[in-house]
């Protein structure tokens, strides 16, 4: 992967806001990569506490084989939009935990409790200043999908999501993020599929959405565009 634009705007002296554009390269082989990840569980063992991995174990597994299965269906193709947002998220954390030097927490979809018709953010770090940042990720072929992006996180958080996951949180995060986040220290991110569009216009674009005004009273603001098309 190859980051192409790091851009810190300027937009208010509350919310860090920073815009980074990666160009994965090879998607094939991306996604053999991101296949490797999902099915590599060693993370359990330095991130969970010993007595809950045979928990922590049960309640991945069934979502590994899941993701594998969707991923592997299409290693050898274009990007559906069936595993777009899963590419999208991977690469999205990665940039946070590689480009920021955030923490490094797994997909949500691997330990996330699962509700039925009650999805969340699908991933998640800490910055350096104790915040938890609430990722979300959109996949929409041959379109900026940030707009969706941005109008989801809105939508969490006007849900209460975000206030819902600090439960499972609380096993990759500091105590002191948890309490921020309860104060409403909070900070989010957006990895998009984006294509053509220039990086002054889609950051141009970004600034006059309105949610994108609206999360602007938080900590951090974090955009990846995700080139699809490289």
């Amino acid at each position: 992967m190859k980051v192409v634009d790091r851009v810190n705007i300027e937009e208010t002296d509350k919310c860090k806001i920073t815009f980074i554009r990666v160009n994965p390269e090879d998607k094939k082989e991306t996604i053999r990569k991101i296949l490797d990840r999902i099915a590599n569980m060693s993370w359990i063992n330095e991130l969970i506490d010993k007595d809950l991995i045979d928990s922590m174990n049960a309640r991945v597994e069934p979502t590994v084989n899941l993701l594998e299965k969707k991923l592997d269906e299409n290693s050898a193709d274009e990007i559906t939009s069936e595993t777009g947002e899963y590419f999208v998220s991977e690469i999205s954390r990665e940039m946070i935990v590689n480009e920021l030097e955030y923490t490094d927490i797994p997909l949500a979809e691997l330990w996330k409790e699962k509700i039925s018709g009650n999805p969340g953010f699908d991933y998640h770090s800490e910055n350096k200043d104790n915040i938890i940042i609430f990722g979300e990720a959109k996949y929409i072929s041959n379109q900026n999908a940030y707009g969706r992006a941005l109008k989801q996180i809105v939508k969490f958080i006007e849900e209460k999501k975000d206030v819902k996951e600090l439960v499972d949180l609380k096993m990759f995060v500091s105590k002191e993020a948890i309490n921020n986040a309860n104060l409403k220290r909070k900070g989010y991110a957006i990895g998009f599929s984006s294509y053509s569009t220039s990086t002054d216009d889609l950051i141009n674009n970004i600034k006059q959405n309105k949610d994108f005004k609206n999360l602007l009273k938080y900590e951090e603001m974090i955009i990846i565009a995700v080139d699809i098309n490289g």
